[in-house]
C-alpha cells in the first residue's frame, strides 16, 4: 500500500504544473489529455461511465476529481475546459 500511495503522491506535482501551465496559457499540448480526463470524471460522476472504464493514463487525477470535485463536476458543460475549471481543480490538488 505505501508503494501505491508514494506513486499517486508523484503525480500531484505533475498534475499541478500541468495546470498551472493551461492557467498561464504556457505549453498547451496537455490540454487535450487534461480535458478529456475531466470529462472522463464528469461522465463517471453523472452515472454515464462506470469508474471500471476510465484510462489508465490519468486514473489518479480522475480518481481525485471523483472523490474531491465530484460536485463541481455535475455542474460542468461541454468536453472543453477554461481557466476557472483547472483553477478549482488546482486548489484541491494543492
Amino acid at each position: 500500500m505505501a508503494k501505491s500511495t508514494s506513486y499517486f503522491q508523484t503525480q500531484v506535482p505533475f498534475y499541478i504544473k500541468v495546470l498551472e501551465n493551461l492557467i498561464d496559457n504556457k505549453d498547451l499540448d496537455e490540454k487535450g489529455g487534461i480535458d478529456s480526463a475531466i470529462f472522463e470524471a464528469k461522465e463517471v460522476a453523472k452515472g454515464n461511465k462506470q469508474v471500471f472504464s476510465i484510462g489508465k493514463e490519468h486514473y489518479y487525477f480522475v480518481t481525485t476529481l471523483l472523490t474531491r470535485y465530484k460536485d463541481n463536476l455535475l455542474d460542468l458543460e461541454g468536453n472543453s475546459f477554461d481557466e476557472e475549471t483547472y483553477s478549482g481543480i488546482l486548489e484541491i490538488l494543492k
